[in-house]
């Protein structure tokens, strides 16, 4: 019984880089984007995904957290939100300067 070799030749040069692999393929960024409105007469619901995070980037978000007055501490995900509205509302503000 003989052993069969396995080429392991394509495994040499990943034709990805490290970051396509972790973050996905990059894609350009047009010159000019508009930010549509949400429509107000269809029934906005609540979409959920996974949000991948760096380790040292969920310790500041902790460390934030902690920082806060005991009696209203805002949490993890709402400091998210809040962050992603403000964003939201700069790339509105931005585009409709132009």
């Amino acid at each position: 019984m003989s052993k069969q070799k396995i080429s392991l030749a394509h495994l040499a040069k990943p034709t990805e880089s490290v970051d396509e692999l972790l973050l996905g393929p990059m894609r350009p960024t047009p010159a000019s984007v508009s930010i549509p409105e949400a429509p107000k007469d269809e029934e906005d619901t609540q979409k959920s995904f996974t949000l991948r995070l760096y380790a040292s980037m969920l310790h500041e978000l902790q460390a934030i957290k902690e920082a806060q007055p005991r009696r209203k501490p805002k949490s993890i995900h709402s400091f998210i939100i809040e962050a992603i509205e403000e964003k939201i509302k700069k790339e509105r503000r931005k585009s409709s300067a132009k």
